[in-house]
């Protein structure tokens, strides 16, 4: 026969149920600890992607007089040199686009995870770019005039002022110099 009063007693008695409640957490605070690690992990190759691309932008964008394939090789050059890989981080294509005075650098960067390949993510793509602007400034032009007396003859000083002015608005249209 069944003991009612020993049943309601086992019932009755929580001793075990700490130990329950931490045996149940157990796997979400040691997972929540991974993805941590995994994602800070992210994080740091993020910031090393990103300030990697701000100075190869700023390589590039201080080289104005570069054919197309010598400004390619610098600004990839100044990423390389940048940029810090460690292990489990995978560099991948470095994009150099411009139109005009505007320079975009953008790059991506593969992480392999340890903690979220558990939940099946066995990598995370980042990407990141830097957007500059070219512009050449402080540009100093001398101009050395003739003023001797041979500028007198043939109305060579008016053609020498016609000249210098012409030049001064081409080099620096308007009042903006």
């Amino acid at each position: 026969m069944i003991n009612i009063n020993f049943i309601k007693t086992y019932l009755k008695n929580d001793l075990g149920a700490t130990l329950m409640a931490f045996a149940l957490t157990m796997p979400l605070v040691v997972g929540a600890m991974g993805v941590s690690v995994d994602m800070a992990r992210a994080y740091l190759a993020r910031e090393r992607l990103t300030h990697a691309l701000d100075a190869a932008a700023l390589a590039g964008a201080a080289s104005t007089s570069l054919t197309d394939s010598q400004l390619r090789a610098r600004v990839t050059a100044f990423f390389n040199k940048n940029m810090k890989y460690s292990e489990g981080m995978h560099p991948m294509e470095v994009v150099i686009t411009y139109d005009g005075s505007v320079m975009r650098v953008a790059a991506a960067v593969r992480v392999d995870t340890t903690f979220l390949r558990v939940l099946g993510v066995s990598e995370v793509n980042l990407n990141s770019d830097a957007v500059v602007q070219r512009e050449v400034r402080g540009l100093e032009v001398a101009l050395v005039l003739d003023v001797t007396g041979s500028m007198s003859t043939n109305d060579n000083i008016r053609t020498l002022r016609t000249a210098a002015a012409n030049f001064t608005d081409i080099v620096c249209p308007g009042t903006n110099c």
